[in-house]
C-alpha cells in the first residue's frame, strides 16, 4: 500500500510525532509511505525512518495558497497514495481541495482535540469546515469525547468514525 502521510510541518510537535512514528512502522511493514510536510521546517526537522520525507515548502495563507494545491496535487499524481491521512489543522484543507481535482483519492483525517475548542460555533469557518469533512472517507479520533465532539460539531456520521487511542 502506497501512503502519503500528510502533517503541516514536520516539525517535534504532538501530532507530527504521532505520525512521523506510525510511518515508520506502516515502513517497516513494507509500505510505502511518504511522510509529507505542507510547510518547510528550518530546524530540527522530524524524519520518519523508513519513510520518505518531504517538504511541499509552501507559504503560509490565510485562505489557500494555489501554488501549495498544486505541488500537493503533483506530488499525489507522482506517488499514487492509496490513501491520505491528513493530521490536522491545514492538511485537512489542502487534501480536501486536492481531492476537488482528484475525485479517487481516500481520505483519513486524525482528529487529536476538542475540535469546537478551535472552531466558531457559527460562521463562514464552520461551515466551510463542515463541507471540508463531508469530503472526509473516515475520521479516527484519539478519545471518545473527542469523536463525540466531532460528530457533534460538524454532523459527521458515527459510522465514518473509529477511536484509536494514542499509544
Amino acid at each position: 500500500m502506497v501512503i502519503l502521510q500528510l502533517v503541516t510541518k514536520r516539525q517535534y510537535r504532538g501530532a507530527e510525532v504521532f505520525a512521523a512514528e506510525l510511518s515508520s512502522m506502516l515502513g517497516k511493514r513494507n509500505h510505502t509511505v511518504y511522510f509529507a510536510g505542507l510547510y518547510k521546517t528550518s530546524e530540527n526537522i522530524l524524519d520518519a525512518k523508513d519513510a520518505v520525507n518531504i517538504d511541499l515548502n509552501g507559504t503560509k495563507s490565510k485562505l489557500l495558497s494555489v501554488s501549495l494545491l498544486s505541488d500537493l496535487i503533483k506530488l499525489i499524481r507522482k506517488t499514487k497514495p492509496d490513501i491520505i491521512q491528513a493530521n490536522g489543522s491545514d492538511t485537512l484543507k489542502y487534501a480536501v481541495m486536492a481531492k476537488l481535482f482528484l475525485p479517487h483519492l481516500k481520505i483519513v483525517y486524525r482528529n487529536i482535540s476538542m475540535i469546537s475548542n478551535w472552531t466558531t460555533t457559527s460562521g463562514y469557518k464552520r461551515k466551510f469546515n463542515k463541507l471540508l469533512f463531508k469530503k472526509v472517507d473516515r475520521v479516527t479520533s484519539v478519545g471518545s469525547q473527542s469523536l463525540q465532539d466531532l460528530v457533534k460539531t460538524y454532523d459527521y456520521p458515527v459510522a465514518k468514525t473509529k477511536m484509536i487511542r494514542r499509544g
